[in-house]
């Protein structure tokens, strides 16, 4: 298992549709219920298992317009050792 140079936190990667791999949380796929392309905050990117990438806001399963997703999240998203915004 790979760490995060920049917060020294567990990480894995998975391989995105472009070829390129992607830092996710070390943990297994989950579930995610989630508005595509909203503003608003807890902002997330999730990756899934076939590459695609999705960004949007958390919701709940029981919310109109959520889009619900297995995959993980980018660690991007949550690294406390990024000074700057991440590359989305």
């Amino acid at each position: 298992m790979a760490k995060c140079k920049q917060c020294d936190q567990a990480i894995e990667f998975v391989k995105l549709g472009n070829g390129k791999w992607h830092p996710v949380e070390a943990r297994e796929s989950e579930v995610f219920y989630f508005h595509r392309d909203q503003p608003g905050m807890p902002r997330v990117k999730i990756v899934t298992a076939n590459g695609s990438f999705f960004s949007g806001r958390l919701g709940t399963r029981h919310e109109n317009g959520v889009t619900r997703l297995e995959g993980w999240l980018s660690h991007f998203t949550s690294c406390e050792g990024r000074e700057e915004a991440p590359p989305f």
